[in-house]
């Protein structure tokens, strides 16, 4: 939500991502991330992570169903 913060958010993402805790893709158009998971469990851990260890406030958006 902040891009100031925008590197520590990519370094906690690319952190998580080593640890095989969840795949990041960053698109080449847009200056999003697209983070996938196992399931809805797993992005309210990464959203812990990343508020406890980056002091980094997070939230994950699923896509709308079609």
């Amino acid at each position: 939500m902040d891009p100031l913060k925008a590197k520590h958010l990519e370094k906690a993402l690319t952190q998580f991502a080593e640890e095989g805790a969840a795949k990041v893709f960053k698109p080449m158009i847009g200056a999003g991330y697209i983070v996938g998971g196992v399931g809805a469990l797993q992005f309210d851990v990464l959203a812990s992570r990343i508020e406890q260890e980056y002091s980094l406030p997070g939230r994950f958006e699923l896509p709308a169903s079609r």
